[in-house]
């Protein structure tokens, strides 16, 4: 099973995306913060993080993740999304690491399509 953390801080926000990925066969951890979730990498190895980045330096510490060469793990798939994003922010994802940058609102059909864009590997029903 693909395992993911998911970083959102709205309630209803990160409980709707926890459930999209869920359908599509991932084991979801979610959290509120980037804090939050960037201290939890380093004991959950997640396959994918998927977060809300509306500021480039939420995201920033993530991307130093994408592009570390760590022997013992490799670095997670980033998918990063926003409601409202300067293209400055979704460049500077893209440019350093970021598999996608979504824009919100998006369905399921589309965050399967891009995961699976990114190289994840969703089970045959996604």
């Amino acid at each position: 099973m693909v395992s993911c953390l998911l970083i959102e801080k709205d309630d209803a926000q990160r409980q709707q995306l926890a459930f999209m990925l869920e359908t599509l066969g991932m084991d979801c951890t979610s959290v509120a913060r980037a804090d939050d979730g960037l201290a939890m990498i380093e004991n959950l190895h997640p396959d994918v993080v998927v977060m809300e980045a509306s500021e480039a330096q939420s995201v920033r510490p993530f991307l130093r993740l994408a592009r570390q060469d760590g022997p013992a793990q490799r670095a997670p798939v980033l998918l990063f999304y926003s409601k409202k994003a300067s293209m400055d922010v979704i460049s500077e994802t893209i440019l350093n690491g970021a598999a996608e940058f979504l824009m919100l609102p998006f369905d399921r059909d589309l965050l399967s399509f891009k995961l699976k864009q990114a190289g994840v590997a969703l089970p045959k029903a996604a």
